[in-house]
């Protein structure tokens, strides 16, 4: 997806490692429907500035999504020149484009439902689904939430594993409603069925030269049938905006396949979350 102001053009492939829950063509559609708003019409430099951070994140070019970067290709500083301990103009900028994201979402509902936000400390775009709460609703679906098992030694893997579970519980507390249970031992298929699950997500984290992979599955208990699979790689940098970028991402899917079994039932229901 190439953009360039507030032209879009949609391409086909996202880019290398970025598994997304919505097309190119769904985020377009948001972009445009944000840039031709009150909140951005007449901010240009705003809508550049988003225009080319939706475009890095869908090319799947985390590193060069730096503050130098943006910089010389947003703010059209020398590259020569260009300090950021003295020129804070990205900084500025983007905080202005947090609040100016805020203030839009606060007055007018998402289009597709597909909210754009930019997590301080980072300049890496979180792209999320807006779900109505449904809490207080009948529970016809249990999620049950294995612990994210660490596959490598080091321990900047493991801290990011614990990090990353936590974001995993929140975003999925903020998509399935507050239907949320506690369990104190390791999920498997057999204790999941006796505590009522009806489908289990298991999740996989490896950090090797640089690279970070995260698997994640979803199984429908009963059946044994795996329903949604998905690998995601990235770069771990930064952490903190990448936890939350990679637990929304799997919330949301998750929260699709069981919405999309759970319409039969009751179309109103997108299911709860129990924790093991």
């Amino acid at each position: 997806m190439q953009l360039s102001g507030s032209v879009i053009h949609p391409r086909a492939d996202a880019g290398p490692g970025r598994e997304t829950p919505f097309s190119a063509i769904e985020i377009g559609v948001a972009l445009a429907q944000l840039l031709c708003s009150e909140q951005f019409y007449k901010a240009h430099r705003m809508c550049r500035l988003l225009s080319y951070l939706i475009d890095k994140h869908l090319a799947g070019a985390l590193r060069d999504m730096s503050e130098y970067a943006i910089g010389v290709d947003v703010f059209d500083r020398d590259p020569a020149h260009f300090d950021t301990t003295i020129d804070s103009v990205v900084r500025v900028q983007a905080g202005r484009l947090r609040q100016r994201l805020n203030d839009y979402y606060a007055v007018h509902a998402p289009a597709n439902g597909i909210i754009i936000s930019i997590p301080s400390g980072s300049y890496m775009p979180l792209i999320r689904r807006q779900r109505p709460a449904c809490a207080d609703l009948p529970l016809a679906l249990l999620l049950g939430i294995a612990g994210l098992c660490c596959l490598s030694a080091a321990p900047a893997a493991h801290q990011f594993a614990q990090a990353m579970e936590e974001a995993l519980r929140y975003q999925l507390y903020q998509q399935l409603g507050n239907g949320i249970r506690l369990l104190t031992r390791p999920a498997g298929a057999p204790q999941a069925e006796a505590s009522g699950i009806t489908h289990l997500l298991e999740s996989s984290i490896q950090l090797d030269n640089g690279l970070l992979r995260i698997n994640a599955r979803l199984t429908e208990i009963a059946s044994g049938r795996l329903t949604w699979y998905r690998r995601f790689d990235r770069h771990p940098v930064p952490a903190l905006s990448l936890q939350e970028e990679l637990a929304a991402c799997i919330a949301t899917a998750v929260a699709d396949v069981l919405q999309a079994g759970q319409s039969a039932l009751d179309p109103d229901v997108t299911g709860s979350a129990v924790t093991c």
